[in-house]
């Protein structure tokens, strides 16, 4: 009789709670095979049909850098480049006469400056990126607030932390120190006499505009706390930031050209609108198409 294990009330309800937890255990694990089984839970996506060889040298062809062909020697685009190119090099363009483009895009650095954010005459807020292959972009900047290489290339010339020029002393540096290619590709660089017909004769948008110029400092305002402020009163006066941003700047903005009047203005846009062109003509010439995924696909 030793050998026959009692029975009571106790050992019931342990053999009753031990099959319910198998119960639920097998339940769970077939559940869980089932789910994976139709996908629900495998991350990986389900290819129903596989790329065809052609299909798959059309996606590669999609994703490689396309050829350019460099502009003529003596051409008007390989000047308008040569021009751009001593331009993004020259750090006389600058108020401390020692930050360049090439600060921040460093031809031995693949265009970039290798810091966590770029200094300029200041320390500005963001990284900079590459500008290699920058002729194939669509927008600018890492919020993509600038349309062309030509606009990007004017903000950091009017940036206070990056070249820290207002656009009088810019155009005034540009002739200053490159007059005579500058006048060999633009001329007199754009009407000054606006009074005989009343209106300005100038045909180019300066390269920042008020409400642009406002865009540009919220975007790079710098601190949190600084952008959190902005925001802030933004919000208070039911209005947005780059107007209110614009009502700050707009007193100051015609100021600095009262003594010499909108012509003058006017001009100093055009140059630095030529200039900033030409930098550009130089900037999508920097290619980069032989890599070995080029060579693959």
């Amino acid at each position: 009789m030793k050998g026959i294990i009692p029975r009571g009330p106790f050992s019931k309800k342990k053999s009753f709670r031990g099959g319910m937890l198998r119960l639920v255990l097998i339940t769970t694990l077939t559940a869980a095979f089932l789910i994976t089984r139709q996908g629900i839970l495998d991350p990986r996506p389900r290819v129903r049909k596989p790329l065809t060889d052609n299909e798959l040298r059309q996606v590669l062809a999609g994703m490689t850098v396309p050829s350019v062909s460099a502009p003529l020697a003596g051409s008007r685009e390989h000047r308008l480049a040569t021009f751009g190119r001593k331009l993004f090099l020259d750090p006389g363009l600058s108020s401390n006469g020692q930050v360049s483009c090439a600060t921040c895009h460093r031809p031995d650095k693949s265009f970039t400056d290798g810091l966590p954010v770029a200094k300029g005459v200041g320390t500005t807020a963001r990284n900079a990126p590459t500008i290699i292959n920058s002729r194939f972009a669509h927008w600018f900047f890492w919020d993509g607030r600038a349309d062309s290489l030509a606009a990007q290339a004017a903000g950091p010339l009017e940036n206070p932390d990056e070249h820290g020029l207002d656009r009088e002393s810019l155009a005034t540096a540009i002739l200053r120190r490159h007059a005579a290619e500058y006048h060999e590709l633009f001329g007199s660089g754009g009407p000054v006499d606006a009074t005989a017909t009343g209106t300005s004769a100038s045909t180019t948008a300066p390269p920042l505009e008020l409400k642009r110029l406002a865009a540009y400092t919220l975007a790079t305002i710098g601190p949190y706390d600084r952008m959190k402020a902005v925001l802030t009163i933004a919000a208070d006066r039911a209005t947005q930031p780059a107007t209110l941003i614009s009502g700050v700047l707009a007193p100051a903005t015609p100021a600095a050209y009262a003594p010499t009047g909108r012509a003058d203005h006017d001009r100093d846009s055009q140059i630095i609108a030529n200039a900033v062109t030409a930098i550009a003509a130089w900037e999508r010439l920097l290619i980069a198409d032989q890599s070995p995924f080029d060579a693959f696909a």
